[in-house]
């Protein structure tokens, strides 16, 4: 886990800015991604659960809006479904989907709003691990081949 954590601190978080509130749309820095992935990789399930759920609210919120902060994010959600209890996995499975979901081109289509570059970046990683989405998808944890069901589908 050191390795994942040493990854993390290389990412310069401050100069990613996300909105920081949603009611009132206020923006600011990524920092708190990077402190919500090391508590997923923390070996706390507890924590990692709580990191889950921040991690949604942070990147893909209520499956309706993505930022930017997603894009270097994402390789560490792909990380967590190889090395993580199921439990989270079935919630990082759920933050994909809604990544899935807002880069899907129909996403685009009804918005009338041109991709920006990193999220075209993003799609492209998530089409590169279509096939681990659907391997999990056989899996017999119904959660988990529900989410990756789901994330097959948006990406096709």
């Amino acid at each position: 886990m050191d390795f994942i954590l040493k990854k993390i601190n290389d990412i310069d978080w401050f100069a990613i800015e996300v909105v920081v509130n949603w009611s009132d749309m206020t923006y600011g820095n990524a920092e708190n991604i990077s402190i919500y992935l090391k508590d997923l990789f923390s070996g706390n399930i507890d924590l990692a659960m709580e990191a889950t759920h921040n991690l949604w609210c942070s990147l893909s919120h209520q499956h309706s809006y993505i930022t930017s902060a997603a894009l270097p994010a994402y390789d560490f959600l792909i990380i967590g479904l190889d090395e993580l209890d199921d439990k989270v996995k079935v919630e990082i499975l759920d933050i994909i989907m809604g990544l899935a979901l807002c880069t899907c081109d129909e996403s685009y289509e009804s918005s009338k709003i041109e991709p920006q570059s990193w999220e075209i970046e993003l799609k492209q990683k998530l089409m590169s691990d279509i096939q681990k989405f659907k391997d999990l998808s056989l899996n017999a944890d119904e959660d988990i081949s529900y989410f990756a069901e789901r994330i097959v589908s948006y990406l096709t």
